[in-house]
């Protein structure tokens, strides 16, 4: 049941947040549900026993493989989908998590959570960037194959 709401406030969220960065109202439904999928994805690697990081790795690359079909699909930028889909796969809790336990003055602690926080922002740009530099590999292939 936990999970289940963790995934249905995942997909209010993005579609929230895409509502927020005026995206085009088409757009909404398929980039919640990649957030939605880049969260299971993530919850189900930490299951597994794998870091965070690893999760928001994995989770990013699925949700940027899948922004990139739904772009040539609905011919819209890739960039409308991964813009609201990356929202549940950001650290924020960890982030403010590591601030209070800085003001605190447990100094180690906080260092690790930050330190923890922006190695998952790293694993997240890391598999938009991967995936995007692949897809525009291929796409300029297929490009001088048909001239």
């Amino acid at each position: 049941m936990a999970l289940l709401i963790d995934l249905i406030l995942s997909f209010i969220v993005t579609a929230a947040f895409g509502v927020l960065q005026q995206l085009p109202a088409r757009t909404l439904l398929p980039a919640g549900i990649l957030g939605v999928v880049g969260r299971l994805i993530y919850l189900g690697v930490n299951a597994q026993g794998q870091s965070p990081v690893m999760g928001s790795f994995l989770g990013a690359v699925a949700i940027a493989v899948l922004a990139e079909a739904l772009a040539r699909w609905q011919k819209m930028p890739v960039i409308v989908y991964v813009v609201a889909s990356f929202i549940p796969l950001v650290p924020g809790l960890t982030i403010y998590e590591s601030m209070r336990v800085l003001l605190q003055g447990e100094y180690t602690r906080g260092i690790a959570l930050a330190t923890q926080a922006g190695l998952i922002a790293v694993a997240i740009a890391a598999g938009l960037a991967i995936v995007s530099s692949v897809a525009r590999f291929y796409k300029s292939r297929a490009a001088r194959g048909r001239r």
